[in-house]
C-alpha cells in the first residue's frame, strides 16, 4: 500500500479551525449576556475568534489554556488590549512568576470580568458625557468643552492620575489624528518649571487639547468621536467585529454621525440601564 505524504501543517489547521468553532459558539452560548451588553452581535463571533487568534499567536498564547485565556480576554475587553487601558491591571499578573501558570491564568480572566463589569456599570454614565458633547455643533467646539469631557470619561473608566490623563489622551490623539490622515499637532512642550511660572502669575496653563483649533469643524468632529468612542468601547473599537452596528454607523456620511452616535448611545444606555447587571452582563 502506498501512503501519500501527510501534511502536518494542513492538520495543525484544520484542528485549529475545529477548535476555533467550538470556541466561538462556547462564547456565543455562555457568554450571551456580555455579548448583548457590549452591544456585540452573535453572528460576528467567528470573525471575531479569527482576529483574536491572530493577537494570541503573535502575543506568545498559541496554544491551550494560553491560547483560550487570551482570546476570552479580547472577547471581554477588546481585541488589542495589551496596548490598552486593561494592560495596567491584566500585565501583573501574567508578569507574576511567583504564580504556576495556570493560576496566573485563572486570576486574568477574573481580572478580565470584573473589569468588563465596570465599564459596563459606568457606561450608562460615559454616554451622558458623550451625548452632551454631541449636542454642541462643531462650529462652537473649542478645547475647554473637549478636555472636561474627556477626562470625566477617563475617570470613569478607572484612569486616577493627571500624568495618566495625559498620556491616555495623548494615545488617542495619534491615532485619531492618523486616522483622518491629519500630521501631529505642534505644541510647545512646557516644562514643571514652565507650568509653576505660571500658576505663579496667575495665567491658564494649556490644556492637552490645545491646537486642536486647527481643524476644522468636520475633522474636529471626526477626532472627538474617534477619541471618546475609543475610550468608551476599546482603543480599536474599529477592528472589532463585534461592533457591527457601530461600524455600519460610522460608514454613513460623516455630517450624520453625530445624530446617529446619540442614537446608538441612547439605545446602548436603555440597554444597559433596563438589564439586570448582575444576572445578565455580569455574570
Amino acid at each position: 500500500m502506498i501512503l501519500h505524504p501527510v501534511n502536518l501543517e494542513a492538520m495543525e489547521l484544520v484542528a485549529q479551525k475545529l477548535a476555533d468553532k467550538k470556541l466561538a459558539r462556547y462564547l456565543c452560548e455562555t457568554l450571551a449576556p456580555v455579548l448583548h451588553c457590549m452591544p456585540g452581535d452573535p453572528d460576528a463571533v467567528p470573525n471575531f475568534v479569527a482576529i483574536a487568534r491572530k493577537d494570541a499567536i503573535a502575543a506568545g498564547f498559541e496554544h491551550g489554556r494560553k491560547y483560550s485565556t487570551h482570546v476570552l480576554i479580547s472577547f471581554l475587553l477588546g481585541p488589542g488590549w495589551e496596548n490598552d487601558l486593561p494592560r495596567e491591571a491584566l500585565q501583573p499578573v501574567f508578569d507574576d512568576a511567583g504564580m504556576p501558570l495556570l493560576t496566573r491564568l485563572d486570576m486574568a480572566v477574573n481580572k478580565a470580568i470584573q473589569l468588563r463589569q465596570q465599564i459596563d456599570k459606568n457606561l450608562p454614565s460615559m454616554h451622558v458625557v458623550f451625548q452632551h458633547l454631541l449636542q454642541t455643533t462643531a462650529h462652537s467646539l473649542s478645547a475647554e468643552d473637549i478636555w472636561p469631557a474627556f477626562s470625566q470619561m477617563a475617570v470613569l473608566r478607572g484612569v486616577k492620575t493627571p500624568a495618566h490623563l495625559q498620556r491616555l489622551f495623548a494615545t488617542l490623539e495619534a491615532d485619531a489624528l492618523a486616522l483622518l490622515h491629519l500630521p501631529p499637532i505642534a505644541r510647545r512642550k512646557y516644562s514643571a518649571y514652565d507650568l509653576a511660572g505660571l500658576r505663579h502669575m496667575g495665567r491658564a496653563v494649556p490644556l492637552p487639547t490645545e491646537g486642536l483649533h486647527i481643524l476644522h469643524p468636520q475633522q474636529l468632529s471626526g477626532f472627538i468621536h474617534h477619541v471618546l468612542l475609543a475610550l468608551s468601547f476599546g482603543r480599536f473599537y474599529r477592528r472589532n467585529p463585534l461592533f457591527t452596528t457601530l461600524h455600519r454607523l460610522l460608514q454613513q456620511p460623516p455630517q450624520q454621525h453625530n445624530a446617529l452616535l446619540r442614537q446608538f448611545l441612547q439605545g446602548h444606555q436603555n440597554t444597559l440601564r433596563e438589564t439586570a447587571y448582575d444576572q445578565e452582563c455580569g455574570e
